[in-house]
């Protein structure tokens, strides 16, 4: 009898679980290309305005998602504001209120690579817009308020950044991000533009973190300016 498969190698019921990594890859790949599509829809519905407010942007990102899913019955959700919880916590050793929050997250309905992926989305602006302080925002994109709840594990589960773009230029924009990239890490770590065919959107990057992460980090840049 063919195991059951599930999230991170665990044990399902006896079975043995496993998940190749060309399933993950096309999984993480189908969900950036759907936010690049909610993306454009949201870009183009006269009805929406741009806010320099965070959870705003998610939550409208996140019904458009809904409703491409759903139209187009695809094996997957994605769930607003996801809550991970650990052995700790289940165990009661550490108080459910602990809990690490992704801003959204993606899972699949594949029951025999059941696989998650966790979105950490930040405002971003090149200068200072809006009653946001542009050098502000840089360093919580790079910090354990952004990337380094990939990099420095306060995320248990695989994911990616999202930029939302405010004001400015977003080259201008990563460039900033790598100069604080450098100062808070190292020049290795910065990130660089992803050029692969299979992605729908031009402004997709990368960072790679050696000794860190086991996965290259992408990084998701939506111009709302």
């Amino acid at each position: 009898m063919e195991a059951l498969k599930g999230d991170d190698n665990q044990e399902i019921r006896g079975f043995i679980a496993v998940q190749p990594q060309e399933v993950i890859d096309a999984f993480q790949t189908l969900s950036l290309n759907l936010i690049t599509e909610a993306y454009t829809d949201l870009k183009s519905a006269q009805a929406f305005s741009v806010s320099p407010d965070e959870v705003k942007i998610s939550i409208a990102l996140v019904t458009v998602l809904k409703n491409i899913i759903e139209k187009e019955y695809l094996p997957c959700s994605v769930i607003w504001e996801f809550y991970e919880l650990t052995d700790e916590i289940i165990a009661g050793k550490v108080k459910h209120t602990k809990a690490k929050k992704y801003d959204f997250y993606f899972e699949n309905w594949n029951v025999e690579t059941r696989i998650g992926l966790g979105i950490e989305a930040k405002l971003l602006s090149e200068n200072n817009c809006k009653g946001k302080n542009a050098g502000t925002l840089i360093k919580e994109y790079v910090s354990d308020k952004g990337m380094g709840k990939y990099i420095n594990h306060i995320y248990k589960k695989r994911g990616f950044m999202l930029g939302y773009i405010i004001e400015g230029n977003v080259s201008a924009i990563v460039i900033k991000i790598n100069e604080q990239i450098e100062a808070a890490l190292n020049k290795e770590q910065c990130i660089t533009e992803n050029n692969d065919a299979k992605y729908s959107h031009k402004e997709i990057y990368i960072s790679k973190h050696p000794g860190k992460l086991n996965y290259d980090l992408y990084h998701l840049m939506l111009d709302f300016n």
